[in-house]
């Protein structure tokens, strides 16, 4: 193989390489995870409640926290707790 050849089979090779780079780039390689819902312990309502038309009878209810890198089982259920008791 003369130095001709080498130097176009590197010029193609290198422009494929920079190609595939690019649309790499630009791309923006694989699509993010979500995060995993996340299944808390229960929250329990300790008497019959009503907020406008929601009904929540007492009872045992099962909580799950939809992204728990926003928001953590403690914290859902505080806010849960604080929201039952302003209304």
């Amino acid at each position: 193989m003369n130095l001709t050849s080498r130097c176009l089979k590197l010029s193609v090779v290198s422009l494929l390489g920079a190609a595939v780079l690019l649309v790499m780039l630009f791309a923006g390689g694989p699509p993010k995870a979500q995060a995993a819902e996340v299944k808390c312990p229960t929250f329990r309502v300790l008497h019959n409640d009503r907020i406008g038309n929601l009904k929540l009878p007492k009872g045992t209810y099962a909580m799950t926290v939809l992204n728990g890198n926003k928001l953590t089982c403690p914290k859902a259920s505080r806010l849960f707790a604080e929201f039952l008791q302003d209304w």
